[in-house]
């Protein structure tokens, strides 16, 4: 069976949300893979930067095809610290991409991935160019940096941005001196100002806020 046929089957098991229309045209890489670190979808910006024009190009690839040999190590042991973990991590990598591209800095963000059924398949991950976060942060809408900066407390931010950093709920309120009840409080308050409805879109939005991104 072919790489396509394989990872076809595995994505009728994923989450609905990564389906969604509205991941392709994210101004920063979205990505999700399999156990053995092989590509089971992208969306659009990574498929550009990567060099591709459809996605079938990148399903069931990994980074030795796509990165320089010491970029793609690096990353690829990142992938497999997340699986071995199976926690939320946040890592600074560099990309030297083989089609030419010029290495690039991201912010990556990165955790289990799992299936409806709540069973782990792989992982999923978030990354973001730092020489370019202005550019892509331009394509959002109007005063969305300074409305999220005015909306949260200095504490709701600090709560933000441990869970950016990948801290559970307990290590959140140990870190912060809280309890845990507090620190749920937060984030929901958290997502209603942010307009959220779960854990993946709170960390999409918490990179667009300037002051979340400089603590990083």
């Amino acid at each position: 069976m072919s790489h396509l046929n394989q990872f076809m089957g595995v994505f009728e098991c994923m989450p609905d949300i990564l389906k969604h229309e509205s991941f392709q045209e994210l101004p920063f890489h979205f990505y999700w893979k399999d156990h053995d670190v092989r590509f089971l979808g992208a969306n659009n910006a990574q498929l550009r930067t990567c060099g591709f024009a459809c996605h079938s190009q990148i399903i069931g690839l990994r980074h030795f095809d796509i990165l320089a040999p010491e970029s793609a190590k690096v990353l690829d042991k990142n992938d497999k610290d997340i699986l071995s973990r199976e926690l939320p991590q946040l890592f600074i990598e560099k990309g030297s991409f083989r089609n030419g591209q010029v290495t690039n800095t991201y912010v990556s963000y990165k955790m289990p991935l799992l299936s409806s059924q709540g069973k782990k398949i792989g992982i999923i991950g978030i990354s973001f160019s730092i020489e370019n976060n202005e550019a892509k942060l331009s394509e959002l809408p109007a005063n969305n940096q300074m409305n999220h900066k005015t909306q949260l407390t200095a504490r709701q931010l600090d709560v933000l941005y441990y869970l950016v950093k990948g801290l559970t709920i307990k290590q959140i309120a140990r870190t912060m001196t809280l309890s845990a009840k507090t620190v749920e409080h937060y984030l929901e308050i958290i997502r209603e100002k942010l307009n959220c409805l779960n854990r993946a879109e709170l960390i999409t939005k918490a990179f667009q806020i300037s002051a979340i991104r400089k603590k990083l």
